[in-house]
């Protein structure tokens, strides 16, 4: 782990804060407005085959990571009508957007999932994709909002110290940039 950015790639430790939003340009340039977050790394992602509720699903996204300090913060709008645990949250606000979830990063998810099913709390959403294990607890009832594991890999350690470097440089002009996966 580079010892510049130990906080923002810690596992166990809440990594980052996510909103799911109808009106996704206009949310991001908000979050720069009035907070300073950003950059934000935009991007475009087609999710297949993925675990939702039971069954399997596919839902596709736009999704944005930019910083505010050290707390990473990512917005999406889901761009079809797919079941998905973005269009759940939407569904259960219909006139605005919503707090989605917190993350974790892991060096186990799959001691999480164990972990979670223990305590009885149901797996919301998993995902495997580009090397990325990825599980979505429904701690809505007990905490009023979803528990995302990321899977720790090389990769996305640099990507994240990446993202927060760019915004600890930021001028605060062109909130929107491009994501390299997207």
């Amino acid at each position: 782990m580079n010892s510049a950015f130990p906080r923002i790639t810690a596992t166990n430790q809440v990594s980052q804060i996510s909103f799911v939003t109808r009106h996704f340009e206009k949310t991001i340039k908000e979050w720069a407005r009035i907070t300073g977050a950003g950059p934000f790394f935009c991007g475009d992602f087609a999710l297949e085959n993925y675990y939702y509720r039971g069954k399997t699903s596919s839902c596709r996204t736009t999704v944005g990571l930019g910083f505010l300090g050290d707390m990473q913060i990512q917005i999406v709008t889901q761009n079809d009508n797919n079941p998905s645990i973005y269009k759940e949250i939407l569904d259960r606000n219909p006139h605005g957007d919503a707090f989605h979830h917190i993350l974790a990063l892991t060096d186990d998810i799959d001691g999480d999932l164990e972990r979670y099913k223990k305590l009885g709390v149901e797996l919301a959403s998993y995902v495997e994709i580009k090397g990325m294990r990825v599980a979505f607890f429904d701690t809505i009832g007990q905490l009023g909002f979803m528990m995302e594991y990321f899977q720790r890999t090389q990769f996305h350690d640099q990507w994240f110290r990446q993202i927060h470097q760019a915004h600890l440089n930021w001028d605060g002009k062109d909130p929107i940039q491009s994501h390299p996966l997207g």
